[in-house]
């Protein structure tokens, strides 16, 4: 396994708008909308995921707003600056493993294959992502990797597993 650390990374490039690579700010007026577009890919067929984050230069708290995936390895997001001064902003990719599990897990599912493996595996992404969680989540992590150790038939485990509900706690941001 250690020969695979370091390969799993995401790359964020052509982002727009930017002038002269960042040296300079970009100029909007308070209320116009700033949209914002980049590549952003991974090695490998593992999904990625992107955020923007953007804050006014004096305050400290960032605001989050998730990426819309465009096609092609090219992502969107916009934010409307809602002040007068300088606004920073800045681009966060990932490998999302558990939704690459989910869309794996359900491809397997369509094709009538032994799940029973891919179940276990969801179940310990579940339980990892409960020991950083905070005590509220962690229950319902634990429910649901439960759930799939233990499913009361495949069907419903894989409904469980592949629906909006089911998601671990992204550490970091």
């Amino acid at each position: 396994m250690e020969a695979l650390e370091g390969t799993k990374r995401v790359v964020i490039e052509n982002v727009k708008p930017q002038v002269n690579c960042g040296q300079y700010p970009i100029k909007r007026v308070v209320g116009e909308e700033v949209e914002v577009t980049a590549d952003v890919f991974g090695d490998g067929h593992d999904e990625v995921k992107a955020v923007l984050l953007y804050r006014h230069s004096k305050k400290k708290k960032w605001s989050e707003v998730p990426m819309r995936f465009l096609g092609n390895d090219r992502w969107q997001v916009a934010f409307t600056p809602d002040s007068m001064g300088t606004f920073e902003y800045t681009l966060q990719g990932w490998i999302d493993h558990f939704y690459t599990w989910q869309k794996g897990l359900k491809k397997k599912f369509e094709a009538n294959q032994d799940i029973t493996v891919e179940l276990q595996i969801g179940a310990q992404l579940l339980e990892e992502s409960a020991a950083t969680a905070k005590p509220g989540q962690q229950k319902r992590l634990r429910k649901w990797a439960d759930q799939l150790n233990k499913p009361g038939s495949i069907a419903d485990a894989v409904a469980l597993a592949t629906s909006r509900t089911i998601e671990p706690i992204r550490d970091g941001i």
